[in-house]
């Protein structure tokens, strides 16, 4: 959701009115969108230009309860996760701090503010997706098995796209999802192809693809 916002940028925002509880320095411009956890803001902290993502109290109790994890905490070590990996760096938005672990201010995770669009905008404006984006999808996808870090398939369902030196390239933003353990076995019926379509990492680009093609399709 980073980098998009329908509300005027004209006035700061009111912490207070929106039931935040921040610390000095930090501001906020504008609304940029809201999760499924909560709404994240465009933000002005220590001369930075941030995401600010703050977490309903519902998020970050579910979160305590069925993971035993602190939301902010956890989504700043996915991202971590993923950025210390040399080969995914490009694609994964900088973690810069949790506020609110003290309890004296709202717990909120401060990430790199993402300047760019949605991949469904890119597409829908170009009338496919760029061969660019495809290949860093590709990337991710084999870096992400080689390194053992799973789920990216539900990392990938929210990103921004923005373009670098002439190839537009994706950028996740949204680390939250928890990744289930893998089945270490398969069905039969799973062998045989006949099962459930496996969770297989990469899905997301042949998702991309598809989308590539209707678009191209639909612009005759």
């Amino acid at each position: 959701m980073n980098g998009i916002s329908n509300q005027s940028k004209e006035s700061k925002l009111d912490p207070e009115s929106l039931g935040l509880k921040l610390p000095p320095g930090l501001e906020l411009e504008f609304k940029i969108g809201e999760g499924s956890c909560g709404p994240v803001y465009k933000a002005r902290f220590q001369g930075e230009t941030v995401a600010l993502k703050a977490y309903s109290s519902q998020a970050i109790a579910n979160y305590q309860k069925r993971h035993q994890v602190n939301l902010a905490v956890f989504e700043m070590y996915q991202n971590r996760l993923f950025r210390r990996v040399p080969q995914l760096f490009p694609y994964t938005a900088k973690p810069i701090r949790v506020l609110g672990q003290d309890r004296k201010v709202s717990l909120c995770f401060l990430q790199e503010y993402v300047e760019g669009v949605t991949l469904q905008e890119l597409g829908k404006r170009m009338g496919r997706l760029p061969q660019s984006l495809l290949e860093a999808g590709d990337i991710i996808t084999q870096v992400s098995q080689s390194a053992d870090i799973r789920g990216v398939d539900q990392f990938m369902q929210n990103i921004m796209v923005r373009e670098n030196a002439g190839d537009w390239l994706p950028v996740i933003h949204d680390f939250k999802h928890v990744p289930r353990p893998q089945a270490s076995k398969r069905s039969l019926l799973g062998l045989l192809g006949m099962g459930r379509k496996s969770n297989m990492q990469g899905e997301f680009v042949q998702q991309w693809r598809d989308f590539s093609a209707r678009l191209e399709k639909a612009s005759g």
